[in-house]
């Protein structure tokens, strides 16, 4: 059985009493203090990581916090590659500079709001829910499409957003942000907050505590030399599940315990395991 980050986490006692034999694996995508969860699924959520028969997270800091004896192993987070393979058609105007923001987490409009003010020659494209707010005239606002639509609006731009108010606690999301793997693959640019800075290579950094040059920011990612080494390392879907599929636990060791999963690697481990996929 698996289990995903959320409400669904509430099932696992009754999933143990049904079927006592079943093998329970959760994929921790996000902290759940972070995405607004309940206390109570927070508590529930250290239980759950030593009662797992296996605990995979996307990002090395996802494991920082949970409580010692469960078994966990890494499962980068991955894009559909083929569908962005096949985009061939920019939706963009010829000679048009454009940039775009994919995605609610977390989403910062006072940071869109002052680099669209300061750059009124770009456009910028906002996809997602709840995105609303007082944007100047070169802001569009899309809402939530499919995401086969949004695909040639991000491998087209001139550059991705990625407007976090991050904490320390948010750090996580340098490895498992799927838009920062989306636009590295499409060697865009990416503008993010400074404490995103380094995380990757084609990350233009900006201050958040109040940074005083945003047109200087957009400069620096409309006239940024693409590297095809900023893809380096990103993951298929397949080649994720592959990977996943390799640290599952096995029925022979079931009826021995709980199956061994990979150990995992101490804070250099991590990173050098991380910097060699990608994520």
């Amino acid at each position: 059985m698996l289990l995903e980050s959320g409400t669904g986490i509430c099932f696992f006692d009754a999933i143990r009493r049904t079927n006592k034999n079943a093998r329970v694996v959760y994929f921790r995508r996000d902290r759940l203090d972070t995405i607004g969860a309940s206390n109570y699924l927070v508590k529930l959520e250290q239980h759950l990581s030593r009662a797992c028969d296996l605990v995979l997270v996307n990002s090395p800091r996802m494991a920082e916090h949970l409580p010692a004896g469960g078994k966990l192993a890494f499962a980068p987070q991955a894009i559909d590659k083929p569908a962005f393979d096949g985009c061939t058609v920019s939706p963009y105007p010829r000679s048009s500079r454009n940039a775009v923001a994919v995605g609610n987490m977390l989403f910062d409009s006072v940071a869109i709001s002052a680099m669209a003010r300061h750059s009124p020659e770009v456009m910028f494209h906002l996809f997602g829910n709840g995105m609303s707010g007082d944007y100047p005239s070169n802001v569009k606002v899309y809402g939530e499409r499919p995401f086969a639509d949004i695909i040639p609006y991000i491998k087209f731009a001139d550059f991705g957003i990625a407007p976090y108010p991050m904490t320390e606690r948010e750090l996580y999301l340098a490895q498992s942000s799927l838009k920062l793997l989306q636009y590295s693959y499409c060697l865009l640019p990416i503008v993010a907050p400074d404490l995103l800075a380094g995380a990757r290579d084609n990350v233009i950094p900006y201050d958040q505590a109040g940074e005083g040059d945003w047109k200087g920011v957009v400069e620096r990612a409309l006239i940024a030399a693409r590297d095809p080494a900023w893809r380096d390392g990103i993951l298929s879907w397949d080649e994720s599940a592959a990977r996943i599929e390799a640290e599952l636990p096995r029925p022979a060791a079931s009826s021995a315990g709980s199956p061994a999963a990979r150990s995992l690697p101490g804070a250099a481990g991590w990173k050098a395991q991380s910097q060699s996929i990608g994520s």
